[in-house]
């Protein structure tokens, strides 16, 4: 498995081109570089709510074009990057802290409960993870999926609550 993982890792362009797919995750990686140095610009609380894509939008655009890429983004493409550039790394920080405990007490729940709730919400916190690090822009918009992750958080509050107060 150790040398699958490292064969696959030093070879990824050719791995990624040999199933027919794009190393730069369709221009994604061009475009979260652009993004990155933008995040520089107001590191700590970002442009505000939604407000990087007003303003910005076509700057990023241009700079896509220069670089061969002849689409216009209308978002990051990845949530973690949308909301750094909403909230700056301060509002990352809160909601990566609020993520990552999430998925930490789901574990202690499994492994202190084993019920078919934390199991669920492991899975559902994981899956969050990876939609929202490289396809989805959309952590923090009131939509169904952040509905979700809100009951998940409040559903592993209380069980741990529960739990306790039976100890």
């Amino acid at each position: 498995l150790i040398l699958l993982v490292s064969l696959i890792t030093i070879n990824l362009v050719i791995a990624l081109e040999s199933i027919g797919k794009d190393p730069t995750f369709s221009a994604r990686l061009p475009l979260w570089e652009i993004l990155i140095d933008k995040i520089k610009e107001k590191p700590f609380l970002g442009y505000g709510f939604q407000g990087f894509w007003g303003s910005q939008r076509k700057e990023v655009s241009l700079l896509l074009v220069a670089q061969g890429y002849t689409w216009k983004a209308g978002h990051a493409h990845s949530g973690f990057i949308e909301t750094t550039l909403s909230n700056g790394l301060i509002g990352l920080s809160i909601f990566s802290m609020s993520l990552f405990s999430g998925i930490f007490r789901s574990l202690q729940l499994i492994k202190d409960s084993n019920t078919l709730e934390a199991l669920w919400a492991v899975q559902f916190l994981l899956c969050f993870l990876l939609v929202n690090s490289t396809i989805e822009s959309t952590i923090l918009a009131p939509n169904l999926l952040w509905m979700l992750y809100v009951s998940t958080a409040i559903s592993l509050a209380r069980a741990r609550r529960r739990i306790w107060e039976n100890q």
